[in-house]
């Protein structure tokens, strides 16, 4: 089967793809660490308290990193899409 879009459109798309994932990585993976750490520390001090911390951290277990994932990709679409009219309408207008 076939791959949609030329090579450079899909290495683009790749290439924006790794730097989103690479950069929720750096976020979500020292949060969650904290929130481990921060979730002991609530329970023996305020058992019934809420925590954004805590809240973000339910959420990304719950399937919120399926969800984070998917925007990441449609963004990342939407960025290369407008860079790929950007490059055409210059050409066009070079020629």
């Amino acid at each position: 089967a076939a791959l949609p879009g030329r090579l450079a459109v899909r290495l683009m798309r790749l290439t924006l793809a790794i730097l989103f994932a690479l950069g929720f990585m750096l976020i979500d993976l020292p949060l969650t660490l904290y929130a481990y750490v921060w979730d002991m520390l609530v329970d023996s001090m305020d058992p019934g308290g809420f925590s954004p911390l805590l809240a973000w951290h339910e959420f990304l277990h719950a399937g919120g990193r399926l969800g984070v994932g998917v925007v990441m990709a449609l963004v990342a679409g939407r960025i290369e899409s407008r860079i790929s009219k950007r490059v055409t309408t210059r050409k066009r207008g070079d020629a």
